[in-house]
């Protein structure tokens, strides 16, 4: 309101202020003031205001608070992050907590007031959706309010784990366990760690014996560290160059930007030993060292005097020759077998050694009896020829038993043929008399090689002592592959036919079980060795998931699809198709996954 006149002073309770300490900017004392204002016109007239208090004081606005965490430009894996920040408002004071997904603090903007702590935790029901979210803080006190940080901090909601690691798999070596692995494609994607558990403290070399594996690191902290990285192949060695013999189980998991893990299924899960199957010496090699060991031991089992547990070697789990030992205390064929794989070179590619000149297929592999012609007379000696027939080089190893009655036959001895006598490659022969039968094993030696051609393989010596018509034939035959693969017997009189498992066309076979729940089995079979495409697709026609892309060798094959999709996500329940190319051959068959 206008007024006239001069205002020449003012009083504060019982002090006088004039003009000129008004001008220099006098500073109140601390305490409680009442003020009042009187004005005047040029007639002398005046008017007097109400009465007004106020209070001096020596508190001053809070300061703007620091914020601690969640830190600028991190990220949190949980939905309700804890928000933290520096103590400014003093004793009785309060702060205003925002939090936005934008910078300006309007999408999805939450407030909370009053509150006396510099911690707050979202309970639940109040959880922060994926992505980047901004937050400030103001302080208050009874001498006001501060104001929010001029930046906002800002951070990163990332709950979801990434897509886990692909194609792992875990190969012996020498003192080492050789992994590989391809990273999956997530844009967060930020590397892997690998962590392992050996079967046992000093399991080797009877892992069976010693009680049940400790087994595959559940998670990314179970388990000793072997790798943390983002390459796609490692090579797991102690410091000091050597490992302590055993089966060392591995489990991969990625990890993002953020510090989320996938979880390990079977898939990114594998075991091998840190040795070669057959290397006693500890040398790296299989070789002449072992196998004057092996020779010594072979056909023993445990409480014998000669048996030798480290070469307690087969059958494996899958029967591969660099799979693991199931140590079933006997040094058997089985044993043999991977021996032979393993012997001087411990690659899977076999070479067809050239042990026989006849190398026509002319039928069905197989082995057979020769019986020589005409009548015996008692007392006379005759042999029986063993022949391997139609070999297109598959064969690696050979186990036949040949029963025999005593009362008419006496059993003088077992030799491997002249052809094989004479050949440069080494083959462990191995012919015994055992519970009324002549048994015989043998197997080419090297890793890389498999017996070429067909011929004859032993000769068994009989006397006859009864006369009578002499009745031979097989009750077992057992014959491998360079993998260590059994092919299907199928005794016929004198000659006992071998099944071979190179089917005679293409074929893809019916999943089973279908319909099924998330895990089902594909065969399909190819008459020749060549590059098969086997891939599932979805009822739209995308592609799923591809299990086999590649070149595969002649024969029966098995796949299992574990319904999950290339980037080892769960696929949901439907309908979906599988396709197969080979050549000139394509199928498509349907199945349905219920979950």
């Amino acid at each position: 309101q206008a007024f006239y006149g001069l205002m020449d002073e003012i009083r504060l309770t019982s002090r006088v202020l004039s003009a000129s300490k008004i001008a220099a900017n006098y500073e109140l004392g601390t305490g409680n003031y009442y003020w009042k204002v009187v004005a005047e016109d040029s007639e002398n007239n005046s008017a007097t205001s109400a009465t007004w208090t106020f209070t001096v004081s020596d508190l001053l606005p809070p300061d703007v608070p620091d914020l601690y965490a969640p830190a600028n430009g991190t990220y949190v894996t949980t939905n309700l992050p804890t928000f933290e920040w520096e103590s400014t408002a003093g004793s009785g004071g309060t702060y205003t907590l925002e939090y936005a997904q934008d910078a300006s603090f309007t999408i999805g903007l939450v407030t909370v007031a009053d509150l006396a702590d510099t911690v707050y935790a979202p309970g639940s029901g109040n959880e922060l959706a994926e992505g980047d979210w901004y937050w400030h803080v103001q302080a208050h006190n009874d001498a006001g309010s501060s104001g929010y940080q001029a930046t906002p901090f800002s951070f990163t909601v990332d709950t979801e784990p990434p897509s886990p690691p692909s194609g792992f798999a875990a190969e012996p070596g020498h003192e080492k366990c050789k992994i590989s692995w391809t990273n999956p494609t997530d844009i967060d994607f930020a590397g892997v760690i690998i962590r392992r558990n050996p079967w046992d403290v000093d399991a080797y070399p009877e892992y069976d014996d010693n009680g049940a594996a400790i087994g595959y690191p559940a998670d990314e902290t179970e388990g000793d560290l072997v790798y943390q990285g983002s390459a796609e192949s490692y090579r797991d060695s102690s410091d000091t160059g050597t490992m302590p013999r055993n089966v060392y189980y591995y489990s991969i998991f990625s990890y993002d930007s953020a510090g989320n893990f996938s979880a390990a299924t079977s898939a990114q899960q594998d075991r091998a030993t840190n040795y070669w199957l057959g290397d006693v010496t500890g040398d790296g090699n299989v070789y002449f060292e072992d196998l004057t060991y092996f020779s010594n031991t072979y056909w023993t089992s445990e409480g014998d005097g000669n048996y030798n547990s480290f070469f307690d070697i087969g059958p494996t789990y899958s029967g591969g020759p660099f799979d693991i030992p199931t140590t079933d205390d006997e040094i058997d064929f089985e044993d043999l077998v991977i021996f032979a794989i393993n012997f001087f070179a411990v690659d899977p590619d076999m070479k067809i050694a050239p042990v026989f000149a006849d190398n026509r297929v002319l039928g069905p592999l197989s082995l057979s009896l020769e019986l020589p012609p005409g009548e015996l007379e008692i007392g006379e000696e005759f042999s029986v020829r063993v022949i391997l027939r139609n070999n297109p080089g598959r064969v690696k190893g050979i186990h036949f038993k040949i029963p025999y009655d005593p009362e008419h036959l006496e059993l003088v001895g077992v030799s491997r043929s002249r052809q094989l006598e004479d050949v440069p490659y080494p083959i462990l022969f191995n012919g015994r008399v055992m519970d009324r039968h002549a048994d015989v094993s043998l197997a080419v030696l090297g890793g890389d090689m498999t017996i070429g051609g067909s011929g004859e393989i032993s000769t068994i010596t009989f006397r006859l002592l009864k006369a009578g018509e002499v009745l031979l034939d097989f009750d077992l035959i057992d014959l491998r592959d360079g993998e260590n693969r059994k092919l299907l017997t199928e005794q016929d009189g004198n000659e006992s036919e071998v099944i071979s498992t190179i089917p005679s066309r293409y074929e893809l076979g019916r999943n089973y079980p279908n319909p099924f729940n998330m895990q089902t089995q594909i065969l399909y079979q190819l008459p020749v060795a060549g590059v098969v495409t086997l891939k599932v697709y979805n009822i739209q026609g995308r592609i799923v998931r591809t299990l086999v892309n590649g070149l595969m060798p002649a024969g029966s094959h098995r796949i299992l699809w574990d319904g999950r999709s290339d980037t080892g996500r769960e696929v949901s329940s439907g309908i979906y198709f599988y396709q197969m190319t080979s050549g000139g051959f394509k199928a498509v068959r349907k199945m349905v996954l219920l979950k």
